[in-house]
C-alpha cells in the first residue's frame, strides 16, 4: 500500500504535537505564491511632451471612476484650471525652446508636488493645466486653489541663470453643481479662470 495515498487527508490538519503534515506544507507553498502575486494595475497615461503630469486622455478615465464613487458616497469633485499669467510675453522674451527647457517642466513639477495624493494633475496645452480633486467641496477647493496660487507666487524660476517670478490664474468649478459631466465642469472652470485673468491674474475665481 502506498504510504502517501492519504497524505492530503483532512486528518493531516490535526496532527498536534507532530511535524507539519504534507497538507500544511502545500498550503504554505500556495500562500507564498498568492502573496507574491499583485493585481495588475494599468499605468496611468502621462502627457507626452514632458512626461511629468498626466495626459488629457487620462483625466476622463479618472473623473469617471471618481464620479462613480462620489455618487455612492455623496461627495463633490473639484475641477481646477490653472493658467500661467502673461505667458506670451515670456515666450517672446526667452523663446519657446528655453521656456520648454525651464519654466514649463518646473511648473509641472510644482503642480505635481502640490497636488500629490489628493487627486490628479494633467497637462493641458503649454501653459494650461487641469487638476481634479475628489471629495473637495467649495470651501476646500477654494483653499486649495489659493494654496496653488501662492505656491507659484513664492517660486523662483530659473531660465539659463536668469531668475523669473511668474504667477497663475486659477478657475474652479464643482461637479455636479456646475455640470453633469467632465466637459461641462471643465468649461465652467475655464470660464472662471478667464475671469481671473480679466482681473489681472494671480487670483482664484469660482464658477458661478
Amino acid at each position: 500500500m502506498n504510504s502517501d495515498k492519504h497524505k492530503y487527508h483532512a486528518s493531516a490538519f490535526f496532527n498536534s504535537g507532530k511535524p507539519p503534515a504534507p497538507a500544511w506544507d502545500r498550503i504554505r507553498e500556495l500562500e507564498a505564491v498568492l502573496s507574491a502575486r499583485k493585481p495588475f494595475i494599468a499605468p496611468k497615461q502621462l502627457e507626452q511632451k514632458f512626461g511629468i503630469l498626466l495626459s488629457p486622455q487620462q483625466e476622463e478615465k479618472d473623473f469617471l471612476a471618481w464620479a462613480e464613487d462620489a455618487r455612492e458616497n455623496l461627495y463633490q469633485i473639484s475641477v481646477m484650471f490653472i493658467d500661467i499669467d502673461k505667458f506670451k510675453p515670456l515666450n517672446a522674451k526667452y523663446t519657446e525652446t528655453r521656456i520648454d527647457a525651464s519654466i514649463l517642466p518646473e511648473a509641472q513639477y510644482l503642480i505635481k508636488r502640490t497636488v500629490a495624493a489628493r487627486g490628479g494633475a494633467y497637462g493641458h496645452g503649454g501653459d494650461e493645466f487641469l487638476v481634479i480633486l475628489p471629495n473637495h467641496d467649495r470651501a476646500e477647493a477654494t483653499a486649495f486653489g489659493e494654496k496653488m496660487r501662492a505656491a507659484f507666487e513664492g517660486q523662483v524660476f530659473n531660465i539659463e541663470g536668469v531668475e523669473e517670478k511668474i504667477t497663475v490664474s486659477v478657475g474652479i468649478a464643482l461637479w455636479p453643481d456646475n455640470g453633469g459631466g467632465l466637459e461641462s465642469v471643465k468649461q465652467a472652470a475655464n470660464d472662471a479662470e478667464n475671469n481671473a485673468k480679466k482681473e489681472g491674474g494671480n487670483c482664484v475665481k469660482l464658477a458661478g
